[in-house]
């Protein structure tokens, strides 16, 4: 849930070079049911592997690297749903 929140804000406030998310710690752990240690430690863990950048005023820069990653994993999560369902996604009782 924190990875779709962050992505949803990344898409809300897209910009060029990197997208800074203007959200508190304390709402994402609100709307997401997750205590804001365990977002800490996320938010830290993504900082190691260069997906986004933590600021002391407790708002978050994601980098292209991020987006990559969210919009290759949901491309291939929600492929591997419709694999597993045996849906057509070009089948036109689908529309």
């Amino acid at each position: 849930m924190i990875f779709i929140r962050l992505y949803i804000e990344s898409l809300k406030q897209k910009e060029n070079q990197g997208v800074t998310a203007n959200i508190s710690y304390s709402q994402i752990a609100k709307e997401t049911s997750v205590s804001r240690t365990h977002l800490r430690r996320i938010v830290d863990a993504a900082a190691k592997k260069n997906l986004m950048t933590p600021h002391e005023n407790m708002t978050l820069t994601l980098h292209d690297s991020f987006i990559t990653l969210a919009e290759e994993y949901m491309g291939l999560y929600f492929a591997f749903v419709l694999y597993c369902l045996d849906i057509d996604p070009t089948s036109s009782t689908l529309m």
